[in-house]
Order: structure tokens, then sequence, then C-alpha cells
């Protein structure tokens, strides 16, 4: 603990934190404390509203549980159906059952009990396919369950990390959406960490990793989504590591995108699966990765480029050259980096995956001073200043909008609206998201401006 205080801050007020009696961390300036979950400390700005959020998803779970186990036994009442056909579905109905009860009894060991305070269900996922407490259960099979079965995805991460590093120690580390902990685990150990904090949102996979890290073994069932066969509908498997144990991996749940931290802690901070998935701009995460660098710093990066439709916009899903070249503009420097094909999510027991080309770059945190994106240069202040009236321009008339969203721009320039004031009718007639409103309309005036 004591090393991990050098390194945290209060995530309200970035203050320095210390521990008290109660195992919660208090801020030293705002006085504010943190609990513990599963002796993880939950540094949110508004913890109890996370851990609430959390008891919100045990109690969805309990009820999907219930709700599919009663599909089972009503199609195995109504349809004509093979002997193996229902001994199939009386497996997968029994072994939900089961998977409930070992999933409820780990997630109360760690303090986490279905909510039945009557709140109204929490906002939807920041993260399309992260609201649930299960979100990520089968890379948690992944991580500590396959390898058993002959399955080497693991050590095919690690390897090709390992190339990357060419030997590098990886000293203090910062890992951002760390999940299961597999890679960051298996790096801490075999490449010189010497502290590594890992820090997600996501409950389940830590009290998983927590367990298995401290050597103990936690028994699961997997359920393939598509399995091969009959008997294989539910899987029980012993999740455990294999190796030594480790010093000096410690859990946090924190918000990668705004980590609780000292700005120039650390000596690499590692990126698994992280920058295509949770912002939803790479250009935005890439400050925060060098604020938490120290001088010559390293970004560890690994993952592919999938982008999800309704998380990324088009002009942000950047392909592999593109994403090097950010780095640079950002302050870092490419020292080397691969993209090869690897296999995902290929369960031992199912009949799906797929191959993903996968980058691996590391980079160094440079002196110079980052140039970040270049805005688009126009001596008209409207252009730059979303509240300032645009004019009518003139030649307006004659303009021919080449998509129907310059065309709604277009129409609402009356030389008394401001950007702002554009954007926001935009927003409630014609369902333009909030988040990207403004910028979209700055982006159709320029271009119109340049065109006229």
């Amino acid at each position: 603990m004591p090393d991990m205080l050098d390194v945290l801050v209060c995530p309200r007020c970035r203050g320095a934190l210390a521990s008290d009696d109660a195992a919660a961390l208090v801020c030293r300036d705002c006085r504010r404390s943190y609990p513990s979950v599963d002796e993880i400390p939950v540094l949110f700005e508004d913890p109890k509203a996370t851990v609430g959020d959390w008891e919100q998803q045990v109690a969805a779970f309990v009820r999907d549980n219930a709700d599919v186990r009663a599909k089972i036994l009503a199609q195995m009442t109504a349809e004509p159906m093979l002997p193996r056909t229902r001994a199939r579905l009386e497996r997968l109905h029994v072994g939900l059952e089961t998977h409930a009860d070992r999933l409820l009894a780990l997630l109360a060991e760690a303090g986490l009990r279905p909510s039945s305070d009557g709140r109204p269900s929490p906002a939807p996922a920041a993260v399309p396919g992260e609201g649930t407490i299960t979100a990520y259960y089968h890379q948690i099979h992944r991580d500590w369950g396959w390898d058993t079965s002959g399955n080497v995805e693991a050590s095919e991460m690690a390897r090709a990390v390992a190339e990357v590093l060419a030997d590098q120690p990886l000293g203090k580390t910062l890992v951002l959406g760390a999940g299961a902990c597999r890679l960051p685990h298996d790096l801490h150990r075999e490449h010189g960490g010497t502290l590594t904090l890992a820090i997600d949102v996501n409950p389940l996979p830590f009290f998983v990793a927590r367990r298995v890290i401290a050597g103990e073994a936690v028994r699961l069932f997997e359920l393939p989504l598509r399995p091969r066969h009959t008997e294989r509908v539910c899987v029980d498997r012993t999740l455990r590591r294999s190796g030594p144990g480790t010093r000096g991996f410690a859990l946090v749940f924190a918000d990668g995108l705004a980590p609780p931290v000292r700005p120039g802690s650390f000596d690499t901070v590692l990126t698994p699966w992280f920058i295509d998935q949770i912002p939803h701009d790479i250009a935005r995460v890439l400050p925060v990765l060098r604020d938490v660098l120290a001088p010559g710093g390293r970004w560890l990066n690994f993952g592919p480029l999938i982008y999800h439709p309704a998380h990324t916009r088009l002009v942000h899903r950047y392909c592999v050259d593109e994403v090097l070249e950010l780095a640079e503009c950002f302050g870092f420097q490419i020292e080397r980096h691969s993209y090869q094909r690897m296999p995902y999510m290929e369960s031992p027991d199912g009949t799906q995956g797929r191959t993903e080309h996968v980058l691996v770059s590391l980079a160094r945190k440079t002196d110079a001073q980052p140039r970040g994106l270049a805005q688009p240069e126009s001596d008209e202040a409207w252009l730059n200043d979303p509240d300032l009236s645009v004019p009518r321009l003139a030649g307006l008339e004659h303009y021919r909008p080449p998509h129907p969203m310059f065309e709604a721009v277009v129409a609402l320039v009356d030389g008394r609206r401001s950007t702002a004031e554009i954007a926001a009718i935009l927003v409630e007639r014609n369902g333009l998201p909030p988040d990207a409103a403004t910028m979209g309309v700055q982006a159709c005036l320029r271009e119109i401006h340049r065109s006229l």
C-alpha cells in the first residue's frame, strides 16, 4: 500500500491520499473518503454511486439468468426434440443455475450483492457492451482458464509484446483498462516490473484477477457462445495462474481517461485493448498518456484498431499509420512496432472465434513540445468561436450542399445565429449527437466558407 499511495491522488481535487483505520483512502486536502471493495480501492468521484450501479448490475444478472432458465423449460415442454437435444437443454438449465450460484457467491465474498434499494436503472454504459456485471466474462476465462486446454492466446500476446519491448525493463507501470490482468501480470513478472498499478471500471474481472494472482483457484462455469458439443454447453473451469507469484502488482477501480495518479509517476504506461475502445477519439487520450509518464517514459500499446460505430465517429476511426503519426504529434517517438495476425477469443470448447491484426507498439515520451492536431486556419473569427454570429455569406444562395447535413446547416444560417445555436437546433430537430454537434457544424461551415 505505501508504494501505491506514492502515486495515487484524489480523483476530485488531485490531493494526496492517506489510508485510515476503516481500510479506506482519505484525501488530505478535501477530506473525501474512498472505500475499498474486495480490498481494491474505488477511486471514482462518487464511489458510492459507482458501487450502487454495480449492485444494480448484479440484480439484473439475477433476473436475466432466471429468465433464460424459464425459457429453456418452456421450450422443453413445447417442442418435439431428440433425446440428445433434451439432454443438452437439461444440462444447460442446471448449469446456468450453478453458474449463477458460483458467480453470486464470488460477488458476495467481494462485497457486492443484488441491489434492493429501488433506485432507477443506471444510465446506459458510456462504452457499448460494458453495462453488465458479466461484460468481460469470456475474457476472464481466456486469461486464466484456457491454457489447460491448449489455447495459446495468452502466451501469444505476451510474446508479441516482448518482441517490441526488446528486454527493456518496465519499471513502474500504469495499466489502463487492465481487465482480468493476464497480459499485464505476465509482463510485470517477466519484464522487470517494480510496481504495476492496474486500473479498470469493471468489477468482476478484478475480483477474479485479485484471487488468481494471489495464488487462489476460482471455479466458474464457462458458457461458450457457440459450443462444439452437447456435453460442453457449460464447462466447469478452474481458473488459476501458472508459475511463481509476484510482488508489487496492485489493482484500483478508476477511470482510465482520468487516472487518479500523480503526473510523471510512471516509467511505462500499458494500454491493452484500450485506445480504440474507450475514448471517443484516440487523440484525446494521448495527452493523458504523456502526462502520467516520467521524462523518457514509454507508452506500450497492444490491440486491434476496431471501433464501435455507435461510439466512435468515422473521422476518428484511425488506421495504423494514422495512430503512429498521432503519437508523434503528441510528443512521442515510435521506437518499434509490429502489426500481425493473432487469434482472438477462440474458446477451446467453442466453434467460433476470429483473427485480428493487432498493433503492438512502443513509443517514448520526448522532450519536444507536443504540437497536437493543427486546426484549420482562417482569418474569420466566427469560424473558430462557436458563440459568434455566423454571417450570411455572399453566394450562399447559389451553394449546392453535397450532403443533407450541409443543407441543414445552410438553412439555419440567417446572419444572427451562432454556430452553437445552429448546433443546438440540429440536436433537437435532427437528432445530432450532442457531444459532436458543435464540432460538426464548425466543420461544415469551414467547408462551406472554403467553397464559396
